[in-house]
């Protein structure tokens, strides 16, 4: 494997779990007006 390949490999892995991470934060928000702007 070629450095970038690698680089792009832990990227993919990084920015997937960035992802999980925000929709827990989004599902842990309380509902209310405010935090309805992060959930649509």
């Amino acid at each position: 494997m070629t450095d970038k390949e690698i680089f792009v490999g832990k990227m993919k892995i990084r920015t997937k779990k960035f992802a999980v991470e925000i929709i827990r934060f989004c599902d842990s928000l309380k509902t209310c007006k405010a935090s309805s702007v992060f959930t649509y």
